[in-house]
């Protein structure tokens, strides 16, 4: 689900970066004679070839709502950091100022929940999918490794020359592809996502007639061009009429 919403982002603004070339034959959709039309707003995305029914919207995309785990989460911690027992301190507080800046424990009812919440969908969202990489590169660095130590004994055994280069390209491969692979795993365990997803969004593609350019202005060209062919062939046919006959004339 995930990926075809993405894909369809893609394509959103693929037929966009089209449509603003300015070229004829992406300016509408194919078997529609309206420009095509491109809404964008903070949280959806429609793309319509500018009619009704197969001219109509082509492509409309919810955008998914996030927030900024980091800035969430200090703020619900700032609420429980400020959370007083009231009878403790009423006596040193003044009867105007009493609830400035103080939340009751009865106020931050819900808040450790929601702490909670958040937490977990930061797991979801950042360490779960990597748990499950990490461990896919831990098997296959094993299964490698292992690989490779068997390569240095057949190496060591080995007397064929050509059998030795073989074996010697294999170990250079495999201890190649583990250094890429430790790269990357790098790079996953660092970059950490601070943006959470908590409505997800979803696209639908209402028709299709985007995926063709508008034909009719080529087909109108192409008549134009055989009529012109026509034109030049009755030329020259009269030329040569033409031709013999003041050829007859002058007894050519």
């Amino acid at each position: 689900m995930e990926e075809k919403y993405l894909e369809d982002i893609q394509t959103f603004y693929d037929e966009k970066i089209k449509f603003l070339s300015k070229k004829e034959k992406y300016e509408s959709c194919a078997n529609c004679s309206n420009a095509k039309i491109f809404k964008e707003s903070p949280n959806k995305l429609v793309f319509s070839c500018g009619g009704s029914d197969g001219c109509g919207n082509q492509i409309v995309i919810t955008i998914s709502e996030t927030l900024e785990y980091d800035k969430e989460i200090n703020k619900l911690k700032k609420i429980l950091s400020q959370t007083y027992n009231y009878d403790e301190i009423k006596n040193h507080l003044d009867t105007k100022d009493e609830k400035l800046g103080i939340y009751l424990p009865e106020e931050t009812k819900g808040v450790k929940e929601a702490i909670k919440n958040l937490e977990e969908l930061n797991y979801e969202n950042n360490m779960k999918w990597k748990e499950k990489k990490i461990q896919d590169f831990y098997d296959n660095r094993v299964k490698k490794t292992k690989r490779m130590k068997t390569l240095l004994k057949q190496i060591k055994k080995e007397v064929i020359n050509e059998k030795i280069r073989e074996l010697r390209r294999e170990y250079i491969t495999l201890n190649e592809e583990l250094k890429n692979e430790y790269s990357e795993i790098n790079e996953i365990i660092s970059n950490v996502n601070h943006y959470l997803v908590v409505k997800p969004g979803k696209s639908t593609i209402e028709n299709n007639n985007f995926e063709g350019v508008n034909l009719k202005k080529k087909k109108k060209e192409k008549v134009e061009k055989v009529e012109k062919v026509e034109e030049v062939e009755e030329d020259k046919q009269q030329e040569m009429i033409n031709y013999f006959s003041r050829s007859k004339q002058n007894k050519w």
